[in-house]
Order: C-alpha cells, then sequence, then structure tokens
C-alpha cells in the first residue's frame, strides 16, 4: 500500500487493510468502488530510491571491521586447531 491524503482528515495515510483510515476510521474508496484511493499523496516518492556515494560509505564505516574481524577470528581459529594436533 501507498501512502494517501485521507479525504476526511486530510492527513497522509497508509490505509488499512480494511480500507479505513488509521487516523480517523474513515472508510476510504475500495479500488472495486470505481474509485482508485492508492493515489500516492503530494511529495512522496514511488519505486525503488537510488543509494547514494554516503549511503555506501556508511555501509562499508559497518562491514569493514565486522570482515576484518571474521578474519581474524578463522585465522585464530585455524591457528589453535594446528596446536591441538599436535
Amino acid at each position: 500500500m501507498s501512502i494517501v491524503i485521507c479525504p476526511n482528515c486530510k492527513m497522509k495515510v497508509i490505509p488499512r487493510s480494511d480500507g479505513s483510515c488509521p487516523s480517523c476510521q474513515f472508510e476510504l474508496a475500495l479500488p472495486d468502488e470505481g474509485v482508485d484511493f492508492v493515489v500516492p499523496a503530494p511529495g512522496t516518492k514511488q519505486g525503488i530510491q537510488p543509494v547514494d556515494a554516503q549511503t555506501w560509505k556508511s555501509i562499508l564505516m559497518i562491514l569493514t571491521p565486522t570482515l576484518v574481524g571474521l578474519i581474524i577470528l578463522a585465522m585464530l581459529n585455524s591457528f589453535l586447531r594446528k596446536r591441538k594436533r599436535k
């Protein structure tokens, strides 16, 4: 479901599964009644948003130490297993 403007309370809402407004419980028009109630509210963007450079930088800042830690743990595990065998 997308964000719509309720004609009763004039708020941007995501309709409930029964088609009512979660703010004022107004019965929004259902698609089979001939009225398209899945009209995007003004100012909302539809579809997949592109990932910008700042987002990638944030992801890398989190993943890099995690991956380095996993590599160190794998090396330590391998080293300790070799010592136990001797």
